[in-house]
């Protein structure tokens, strides 16, 4: 026990290790998260729309449907715009409405697209929430200009993409400093044992700005998320994001510290991955919590803090026809469990059911299975013509009766049609099960 004491402090000391030194000039201020302005505040804004209903109704701006307000400089050109919020659409989608006071006088203004964003409809959806606060993070003021954060558009746990607006432009903002601020909240997640959010965190934000951070702090970042990612119970994304570095060209120039470090996690994952192999461990875990939800919706438990750690129970850390990188198959669940819900159903006090859709593509269907009594689980999802069924406790050739039922039944009333279905067990291994439920 001690060694293990030992390593675990090995490694959480190597994630705050690194960080790059402060260029001359460079600012190291604390960023501030910009407050919505008061009614107040705003007052002018109001007295000015009142007078000029026609004007806006003309342009279809209902400022009874303004919320939140802030007083920012949003462009970063010297002066305060009024940048008001309103969603829109069956996916609350939003929308920043801004304006410009000029002589007492107010013009609409736009956010323009960034030019590396190159495809069709809107370039953002919804501002950054921290998920330890809950509040929203969409400005934020740092060494003197405004940085505007939005979520990534996932329906995972969300990360931060920073844009700046300035010379009438707006681009994404990779700087060693908003790397930084990254991997702080990455130790927060991680210091508060909210595993699956902290490696969600950095592989979005490697995913959106790795390669513009330099080589080196890349490569601790990536080291970062291969910790958070065996925390969470999935040694072979460990593994996977540890090869990656090791395989790139650069990595030898790297110092004793980094090397040290990917070492020590990459042997803690590979003992574990081997584990996983010869003995599932989902058997440890406890569903009963579960029971408590019978007849309530999916999205109760999906939104339940325990919901992590019941995926790491259920799903196995594997590739999948959905999934190109090992343990991405968590995420494709939740993604398909991020929708429109089914009520949870619970038979016999053992069987539990729990179903859902992907969020805004309702026809990817997503179920996980559970048997309470012999503490086994599997899930599923997919959409007419093919299926992905995966479990960490049950193997291809002992699939019970009633998963097989309980499968057949969801399809059927989700209208799916059962075409190629393929099974992957917590080894890795895939197999062909179609015909068992056709």
């Amino acid at each position: 026990m001690r060694k293990i004491i030992y390593l675990e402090a090995f490694l959480l000391g190597a994630i705050a290790v690194y960080f790059p030194a402060v260029a001359q000039g460079q600012c190291v201020a604390k960023p501030q998260i910009a407050q919505p302005a008061s009614k107040t505040a705003t007052k002018d804004f109001y007295e000015w729309a009142k007078s000029h209903k026609s004007l806006l109704k003309e342009k279809s701006i209902d400022v009874d449907q303004f919320n939140d307000a802030y007083l920012v400089d949003i462009d970063n050109d010297g002066k305060l715009e009024y940048v008001f919020m309103t969603f829109n659409g069956s996916g609350h989608y939003l929308d920043l409405l801004i304006f410009k006071k000029t002589n007492g006088k107010f013009s609409r203004d736009y956010l323009p697209t960034p030019v590396s964003f190159t495809q069709d409809g809107f370039w953002y959806s919804a501002e950054y929430i921290n998920q330890l606060t809950g509040k929203s993070e969409l400005f934020v003021e740092l060494c003197g200009k405004t940085y505007i954060s939005f979520n990534d558009g996932s329906y995972q746990d969300p990360v931060r993409e920073v844009f700046i607006w300035e010379h009438s432009e707006t681009r994404q903002v990779c700087t060693p400093e908003w790397a930084s601020i990254h991997r702080d909240f990455f130790n927060q997640l991680y210091s508060k044992q909210r595993f699956e959010a902290a490696s969600s965190y950095m592989r979005g934000v490697l995913r959106t700005c790795g390669k513009e951070f330099p080589k080196k702090l890349h490569f601790w970042m990536l080291n970062d998320e291969a910790l958070a990612a065996f925390k969470k119970g999935d040694p072979v994304s460990c593994l996977s994001t540890i090869g990656s570095i090791k395989a790139h060209k650069e990595f030898a120039s790297m110092s004793g510290k980094l090397k040290a470090a990917i070492k020590h996690n990459e042997q803690l994952c590979s003992v574990k991955a081997e584990s996983d192999k010869t003995s599932g461990s989902a058997g440890q875990y406890d569903y009963s919590w579960l029971l408590s939800f019978n007849g309530k919706s999916t999205n109760e438990v999906v939104w339940d803090k325990r919901f992590n750690g019941l995926l790491s129970a259920v799903v196995p850390n594997s590739k999948s026809n959905y999934s190109k990188d090992p343990g991405q198959m968590k995420s494709d669940l939740k993604l398909h469990l991020s929708g429109p819900p089914s009520v949870v159903q619970i038979k016999d006090d053992r069987f539990i059911v729990l179903s859902a859709c992907w969020a805004h593509s309702c026809g990817n269907k997503g179920i996980i299975w559970i048997d309470n009594k012999q503490k086994i689980s599997a899930m599923a999802f997919g959409s007419d013509g093919s299926m992905t069924v995966a479990s960490r406790s049950i193997k291809a050739m002992d699939l019970p009766s009633e998963l097989v039922l309980a499968l057949k039944a969801w399809a059927k009333s989700e209208g799916l049609k059962i075409g190629r279905v393929t099974f992957y067990d917590f080894s890795g291994s895939s197999k062909d099960v179609s015909r068992l439920l056709k």
